[in-house]
């Protein structure tokens, strides 16, 4: 038998199958958890992917939408709360948001939330509009103290600016269940301090002083006593005029002291002068030659007021401020100090320049005595259709409270009309009529 040489070749090994699978499947498993793993990891990466998307789309749309409204962004972005828009906010009654003003002077500076007030609405009484919600408002007016307060629109309970709860039942013209609000500037006597009020009242008392220089009144002279009677001097007697602070005003509280009244303020009217009313009391003195007092205060006319006192008079003053107080009369008011001469033509027949076809005489003119005291001389003119026109001058002479008739003519006159109030004056009055008229006529006559 032939030998038969078997070759071998190298070759690895392997396993039975059964041990082959065995051996494989750690592998396999551990690749599927690691696939497995990959494929989480990229699906939530899909999903934060996803949502940056959306989130993306989401501003673009917003800015979209707010490039045609920048304030809008600007509010968003900076979290400022959006207004309220006008139209959705609750109105506000116009009456609300007017503030009338009270007790102001020319002079006063009124600021709101730091700005000047110009310009006042209305006059009687003025007033200013403040916008909604909450003003500061300052007035300065020396020597008043200055004021500094809050006021809203509408009104809160916070409010500090002062008011007049009076103002409405005052001003009649105003329903009482329509709520006005009156800003009290105080700029008025009551809130003067101390020593300018003093200040203040010296400085009128002054301005109101007359000439103490006396008249004399002779004896058989009639003057009127202070209780309006006629009086006839028995002696030789001496009259001054006097002029004293009334002692009671007779007026609100709030613009008045017991001596003074201050107007309410018009912004209307051109002057730059607080308007102030001092109340007296003025009158005739009578003394005898050594002093002693026969009468006080007798009344400078016939007393006609319907009540009162008539020896009780209001002088209108214009009163101005830079530093100290300057006083004059308020040049519209007629006067109230002793005026002999508009006492005489209101008091002579068919006064006060009375006018008319029925009038028999009408005022001519008046010619008043050096001193006022001495009285005045009214002098009328028979009227053009008077068909028995008296004859001669028509004198009265107005002397120590007292209207006399002072030629036939005027005699004439009050005989017919029966005033009894008139008396004839005496020779010596008459000559001292004359004497009047005389002396102004040679005063008024004009160089040649």
């Amino acid at each position: 038998m032939d030998d038969v040489e078997v070759e071998q070749t190298n070759r690895r090994e392997e396993p039975p199958p059964g041990e082959k699978s065995a051996a494989r499947w750690p592998r396999v498993v551990a690749q599927a958890a690691q696939v497995s793993q990959r494929m989480r990891l990229s699906r939530r990466t899909l999903t934060g992917l996803a949502a940056a998307v959306v989130a993306v789309l989401a501003i673009a749309g917003i800015l979209l939408t707010k490039l045609g409204d920048p304030v809008g962004l600007a509010r968003g972005l900076l979290n400022i709360p959006t207004p309220v828009p006008a139209a959705t906010a609750t109105p506000i009654p116009l009456n609300q948001t007017w503030f009338y003003i009270e007790n102001g002077i020319p002079w006063g500076v009124l600021t709101v939330d730091g700005r000047t007030v110009t310009q006042l609405f209305s006059s009687s009484p003025p007033a200013v509009v403040l916008p909604r919600g909450r003003h500061t408002l300052a007035y300065d007016a020396a020597p008043f103290p200055p004021l500094r307060c809050v006021a809203s629109v509408p009104a809160d309970a916070h409010d500090t600016c002062p008011l007049d709860s009076s103002f409405v039942k005052a001003q009649a013209r105003f329903p009482v269940d329509l709520q006005r609000r009156a800003l009290d500037l105080r700029a008025d006597v009551a809130h003067l301090p101390a020593d300018q009020r003093a200040a203040l009242e010296a400085a009128i008392q002054q301005h109101l002083a007359v000439d103490a220089t006396p008249a004399t009144v002779a004896p058989g002279e009639r003057y009127r006593a202070p209780d309006g009677t006629i009086a006839t001097a028995a002696q030789p007697l001496r009259a001054t005029v006097v002029s004293q602070p009334a002692g009671d005003a007779g007026n609100s509280a709030s613009l008045c002291s017991s001596f003074l009244c201050s107007e309410p303020f018009d912004p209307s009217q051109p002057t730059d002068a607080w308007l102030v009313n001092a109340n007296v009391r003025e009158g005739f003195r009578y003394t005898t030659l050594d002093g002693q007092v026969v009468a006080d205060l007798a009344p400078f006319g016939e007393p006609r007021q319907a009540s009162g006192d008539p020896r009780e008079y209001s002088i209108n003053l214009q009163v101005r401020w830079d530093g100290a107080w300057h006083v004059t009369e308020d040049p519209q008011a007629v006067g109230t100090h002793l005026d002999p001469c508009r006492l005489a033509n209101e008091l002579a027949p068919y006064g006060s320049g009375g006018v008319g076809p029925d009038v028999p005489v009408t005022f001519d003119r008046t010619f008043a005595a050096p001193h006022p005291a001495d009285g005045c001389v009214v002098v009328q003119m028979p009227s053009p259709s008077n068909p028995n026109p008296p004859a001669g001058p028509i004198y009265y002479l107005y002397r120590f409270g007292v209207l006399l008739a002072a030629t036939p003519a005027a005699l004439d006159v009050v005989t017919s009309i029966q005033d009894t109030s008139i008396l004839d004056a005496s020779p010596d009055e008459q000559s001292l009529a004359f004497q009047i008229v005389a002396a102004n006529q040679v005063v008024t006559v004009a160089p040649h």
